[in-house]
């Protein structure tokens, strides 16, 4: 263990004699060292604060630094459950699985977030179609080989075909998972969920059905248009038919199609694997799980619920009313309660794992009141019917109440306390906030904090922080609690499994594997990593005001891959001798995406987005303009004089020429002017050139200008690309 550094370790004394030394070493014409000279009192009065400085400095304590962190808005972050994906196999008729479905690595647990209507079928054919070329895939799961999806160029008018061995059922929620390829030199920006992104495509998805493609209700596309991984969703709103489509004409399949409407594509979506039957999990058990949902007054109130949790004798009905939450009694009918009784039905489907809850209608019990949230279904594991009550309240200040042992990690915890009377009758229950601290408290504040090291929960003291009332009967409830959270999550793809300890499929043939690596586990953040994070934040540009700013901010517009970016300022694309002239209170930024052509061009889509992004960030008063490049075609011939291993050797220096001229290499800037001069050393630093001997320059494109020196000026806007080049070498005998 580290020791705890000392940094009070000089005196007032110390620090003015060192400070007497540094006299001659800084300032040898200083020769008077006496009292009375203004110069020592200086020194005197700056060695006694930075004295003073060190005594408080030494003294600043973890939670010090922690309440500066506050102060500065952040916060050291809690454990995070990795995440993964899980593919079910075996599957032999539709049914459907809950959400709560436990896997296991090991000892490490994961449960699926949501439930999942298991298919039957299985993915036989892909056909791409584009260019009035059809190219039919064999589809066999994860062992099948990467292809472009709408072809290699991406034209709008392209769309891919899946073929099923058997037709999708009608009005079933479904989806299928998209896994693509992302080994580009430029990544891809993430998504950021504060803001809606904007696509980069505009798709059409359709089923075939009573002879003819009809369109498919989409619920939700986490891909964004095929640019990211992630899943699509979608309802059928009719029956499939087969069809032989060409070329996969060797029997009729049941088909679903994706029309590329238009296109914004950088890099067209290549796909590694198409899936069925996935659906996210994530590391932790479950010992109290809830669902919070509302209802919106319309028709007769039945909720359902489908969870591994979810069973009759398990379940706890909670409803939020004017003044705070009430539990509903579940009963075996109805037809028994009065007008104000508040009870609800709960029957269990067993085929479908469904749990279903009735309420009353007004005169057969009371009625639901119409809420968003304002209904809360609990679920526990047997053993915690009764351990899920953390205590009994006392009225006393600094209540602690243990809810895990200090070895555990609770990724997720919900509390809820009730009042009682005067004859100790609980009344009503109110949810509690889980806070990091109570300095922000107030006296009438639901407010608990959980403390990691002992596994307790802990109230305040009725003044930062209210403490719960004081009960006859257990008055603190566990609504939610989860053990998760840490590294001990991102585990290696293919390991999970299903848990043996669960039933799941009568036939138990029903197999499970994650076909992706668990990721985003993290255990709770250190106060130095935190320190770090504010350190880093530091620097993140927030607002564009500088040219650096804007490039900045263009750079990681969320979902595109932008190759380089240029900000001019004070132009506008037209104005003829910048910078000399200017445009007042004009912005324009070139944009370049990253592509594999040799002039890559921002579509309409891509360059809309880049605009919406930095949009947000723009000085009010500034009027921004995003455009693409104007590219200028760069033509060289040269005669070289090599050694003789390189006789016959042209492509080494058309390959060299393509990379200085490539709009995203690092040779090439905006507006930048083509030099023979530098054009030579490039071509001389080859190893075996002894010298160029000639070397000819011709530019193609608007607003390209050979000046007298033969050097070539483009606009401030404009990129070179290579175009037809022509080398000749020759050896020293040659040219003698």
């Amino acid at each position: 263990m580290l020791p705890n550094l000392n940094l009070d370790d000089r005196t007032y004394a110390q620090i003015m004699e060192r400070a007497r030394q540094a006299i001659h070493r800084h300032s040898p014409e200083w020769t008077d060292e006496n009292a009375h000279d203004p110069g020592m009192t200086l020194l005197e009065m700056f060695s006694w604060l930075t004295e003073a400085q060190q005594y408080y400095i030494n003294r600043v304590t973890a939670r010090n630094e922690l309440k500066f962190l506050q102060l500065l808005g952040m916060e050291p972050q809690e454990a995070i459950s990795a995440k993964t994906e899980v593919q079910f196999t075996g599957v032999k008729e539709e049914c459907l699985l809950p959400a709560g479905t436990r896997l296991r690595a090991d000892t490490i647990v994961f449960e699926t977030d949501s439930p999942l209507w298991l298919l039957p079928h299985h993915i036989e054919r892909i056909v791409v179609q584009h260019d009035d070329t059809a190219v039919m895939h064999a589809w066999e799961g994860l062992r099948s080989p990467e292809f472009a999806l709408f072809g290699t160029e991406g034209k709008s008018g392209s769309s891919f075909c899946i073929g099923l061995d058997a037709p999708l059922p009608v009005n079933q929620p479904l989806h299928l998972t998209f896994d693509l390829a992302s080994n580009r030199r430029v990544p891809r920006n993430p998504i950021d969920t504060t803001i809606k992104p904007s696509p980069l495509a505009v798709l059409r998805w359709e089923f075939y059905g009573d002879g003819q493609w009809q369109p498919i209700e989409l619920r939700g596309d986490t891909t964004f248009e095929l640019t990211f991984d992630g899943d699509l969703h979608m309802t059928l709103p009719g029956m499939m038919t087969p069809y032989a489509l060409y070329p996969a004409t060797d029997r009729p399949r049941y088909w679903l199609r994706c029309t590329l409407i238009e296109s914004g594509y950088e890099t067209p979506p290549v796909l590694r694997h198409v899936l069925i039957n996935t659906v996210h999990a994530r590391e932790g058990r479950g010992t109290i799980v809830c669902q919070q949902t509302g209802w919106d007054g319309s028709g007769c109130p039945v909720l359902v619920w489908s969870h591994q949790l979810a069973r009759p004798g398990n379940v706890e009905v909670r409803v939020h009313e004017h003044d705070g939450w009430h539990i509903w009694q579940t009963v075996d009918d109805l037809q028994l309660c009065g007008t104000e009784d508040r009870c609800c039905v709960l029957t269990e489907d067993a085929d479908s794992s469904r749990l279903y809850v009735y309420f009353g209608d007004g005169t057969h019990g009371r009625r639901l009141p119409a809420g968003q949230g304002n209904i809360v279904l609990i679920a526990w594991e047997d053993s915690w019917k009764h351990r899920r009550y953390a205590g009994t309240g006392t009225g006393m200040p600094d209540q602690r109440y243990s809810v895990a042992s200090p070895e555990e990690s609770l990724c997720l915890l919900r509390i809820q306390t009730a009042s009682s009377d005067t004859k100790g009758k609980l009344l009503h229950w109110h949810e509690w906030t889980r806070v990091a601290n109570f300095d922000s408290s107030g006296p009438e504040d639901r407010h608990f904090r959980y403390d990691e090291r002992t596994g307790e929960i802990v109230f305040g003291d009725n003044r930062h922080g209210r403490a719960p009332e004081r009960a006859a009967y257990p008055n603190i409830v566990m609504i939610a609690r989860t053990l998760g959270g840490g590294e001990r999550g991102n585990i290696r793809s293919g390991v999970l499994q299903l848990d043996d300890t669960q039933s799941y499929d009568p036939t138990h043939l029903l197999r499970a594997s994650n076909h992706t690596h668990g990721h985003g586990g993290q255990g709770a953040e250190t106060l130095l990593s935190a320190k770090r994070r504010l350190a880093d934040s530091l620097h993140e540009v927030e607002r564009a005001i500088t040219v650096d700013d804007y490039e900045t901010i263009a750079m990681r517009t969320p979902g595109l891959r932008v190759g380089r970016v240029k900000a001019l300022p004070l132009y506008v694309s037209g104005l003829a001798g910048y910078p000399q002239r200017k445009a007042p209170g004009q912005m324009t930024l070139v944009v370049v995406p990253y592509t594999e052509h040799r002039k890559p061009e921002p579509s309409p889509l891509f360059l809309q987005a880049v605009r919406r992004y930095v949009d947000r960030y723009r000085m009010l008063g500034t009027e921004l303009h995003v455009i693409g490049p104007q590219y200028i075609q760069a033509n060289v011939q040269a005669h070289i004089v090599v050694e003789p291993h390189l006789k016959g050797r042209e492509s080494v220096f058309l390959t060299a020429l393509d990379e200085y001229f490539d709009p995203l290499g690092r040779e090439r800037e905006f507006g930048k002017t083509i030099r023979s001069g530098n054009l030579h050393n490039w071509l001389a630093r080859i190893p075996g050139v002894l010298y160029v001997s000639d070397l000819w320059i011709t530019a193609e494109g608007s607003g390209a200008v050979r000046d007298e020196s033969g050097n070539i000026r483009i606009p401030p806007h404009a990129l070179t690309y290579a175009g037809n080049h022509e080398v000749q070498l020759f050896t020293v005998s040659e040219v003698r």
